[in-house]
């Protein structure tokens, strides 16, 4: 099977796997899809049960959530899979202008569902699926606020109520518990991007970069087979900012601007030093070469 995270063809055939080269937990595909079609055929399941996750398979998730609400609030409270599926559904429907409503809805949704577990096993995969699309849906939403402060900063150097919805929504997001996302790497590693700017413009930034950056230290340390990945991730913080900002605040990571390194590692000179280098050895020669040329013409 495919991962989710690096896209690596994996062999393991199991619901539930561990990505053999990047360690990323993953969930099989069809995992929910199969998994509320056996509810469905089961003869006692409830009306608007049977509704909601019947509009979940097909892709219905607006119809999907009212169903759900309408079986949690009139048939059954302590559905722990209506609960599950009811934020699975919510999680499809997440926009940038409601990601804080959705990730309260889903988070509440989620620990309603612990209250009454039936299945482990759909549990713990639903927060695994959950961990993945939350993140990335909060990058994509930070990423829509940055790119609206940018336009009020250069236009009229406005900006800030943008600029803290965008810190907000990805530390908000980074509450959910971690299941080894490469989606929570690629947004910590924007987060510490987008808070160095915006500490260089509006200034009160650099607590949220360094709590950004500590966690993805420690997910460095932590996780080997994420490493590599982090270290590509790292690299791609291309701007004055984030350079500045690694350079100054990074226990493990260092970036050179034309040539970026990792682990702060000067051990063989750069092109640029060895090009220099060999150019005042020319040099030297020719002077030397037109010096004796003098003398023997003198």
């Amino acid at each position: 099977m495919k991962c989710t995270g690096c896209g690596a063809e994996n062999s393991a055939q199991e619901s539930l796997f561990v990505c053999q080269y990047c360690g990323v937990q993953n969930v099989a595909k069809n995992y929910f899809k199969d998994k509320s079609q056996h509810s469905l055929e089961e003869s006692q399941i409830s009306k608007f049960k049977k509704d909601g996750l019947r509009q979940y398979n097909l892709g219905e998730y607006e119809s999907a959530i009212q169903s759900l609400e309408h079986s949690l609030k009139i048939e059954n409270s302590d559905d722990s899979e209506a609960w599950i599926f009811l934020a699975l559904s919510q999680a499809q429907t997440i926009k940038p202008s409601n990601f804080l409503d959705k990730f309260r809805v889903i988070s509440d949704a989620i620990d309603r569902a612990k209250n009454s577990v039936l299945d482990d096993e759909l549990l713990v995969n639903s927060e695994i699926e959950l961990s993945s699309s939350v993140i990335q849906n909060s990058a994509d939403a930070a990423n829509f606020y940055h790119g609206n402060s940018t336009k009020r900063f250069h236009s009229s150097g406005s900006g800030l109520e943008q600029a803290e919805q965008a810190i907000k929504i990805l530390k908000t997001a980074f509450t959910f518990p971690n299941h080894g996302s490469n989606n929570r790497i690629i947004a910590l590693v924007s987060g510490i991007e987008i808070s160095a700017q915006y500490e260089s413009r509006y200034g009160d930034f650099l607590a949220d970069g360094k709590d950004f950056l500590d966690q993805l230290e420690k997910l460095f340390s932590s996780r080997e087979q994420s490493q590599v990945f982090i270290q590509e991730k790292v690299i791609d913080l291309t701007s004055d900012y984030g350079q500045k900002f690694l350079k100054n605040n990074s226990k493990i990571f260092f970036q050179k601007k034309s040539k970026p390194s990792i682990l702060n590692s000067k051990a063989n000179p750069s092109e640029d030093e060895a090009e220099g280098s060999a150019t005042v050895g020319y040099l030297f020669i020719i002077v030397v070469i037109g010096l004796i040329a003098y003398f023997l013409i003198s």
